[in-house]
């Protein structure tokens, strides 16, 4: 079984993206202490952004983790400084 988590989460701009649980940013824990509705600040493309996760899994599967929901792979805003 993998070791990773993956983590479906919609971005302050919701949009929706999956990433690795791995990425997150702040608040800093065991990746299996991250829960569903917690607020987030993670790495996409080398920036930080802010983000909610909307589901975890250990697989990386769009049917099963959008459950429903249309997901779109977005390049969201850097943080304003």
């Amino acid at each position: 079984m993998s070791s990773k988590l993956y983590a479906l989460i919609e971005w302050e701009d919701q949009y929706l993206s999956i990433i690795c649980v791995d990425t997150i940013c702040q608040p800093r824990k065991e990746i299996t202490e991250y829960k569903a509705g917690e607020y987030i600040k993670a790495k996409f493309k080398g920036s930080i952004y802010r983000a909610i996760i909307a589901e975890i899994s250990r697989k990386y599967s769009l049917p099963k983790m959008a459950a429903g929901n249309i997901v779109i792979f977005y390049y969201p805003s850097p943080l304003s400084k």
